[in-house]
């Protein structure tokens, strides 16, 4: 996903860079799979450590059976089919996994959105859009 969807990462992360973009906000149904990317790599760029990157992809599982009930409702149609166990939950190993991928394929999330044309400047920007001093 990182590596298909990496020009559109770049976009984020340039867009979020811009001094207009904030408040900013991301998501997806479950927010784990694409939003949680996004997340990552974000965190990532702002020098999280792994251990809180998985932190906070994990803290979605909290939030999946509410996540999965909503749907249920908004999609009626969902109810009762068989759903692949990857895609509801998040877990850790999913997340390390997809960190390791990234830093072994890509030489982490840096070096692949710069071959995307994201710069030094836009990656230097992010912190004063999403720290607080």
């Amino acid at each position: 996903m990182a590596a298909q969807g990496a020009g559109h990462l770049a976009d984020l992360v340039r867009a979020f860079a811009h001094p207009a973009a904030s408040p900013a906000l991301v998501h997806c149904t479950a927010g784990k799979d694409r939003t949680g990317i996004v997340a990552a790599c974000v965190l990532d760029l702002l020098g999280a450590d792994e251990d809180t990157i998985v932190a906070d992809y994990t803290r979605t599982q909290l939030a999946l059976d509410a996540i999965r009930a909503h749907t249920t409702a908004v999609l009626p149609g969902l109810a009762g089919r068989a759903v692949p166990a990857a895609i509801l939950s998040a877990e850790e190993e999913t997340i390390r996994t997809f960190l390791a991928e990234v830093a072994s394929e890509h030489g982490g999330f840096g070096p692949l959105l710069e071959r995307h044309g994201i710069t030094d400047a836009e990656v230097g920007a992010l912190p004063a859009r999403f720290l607080q001093r």
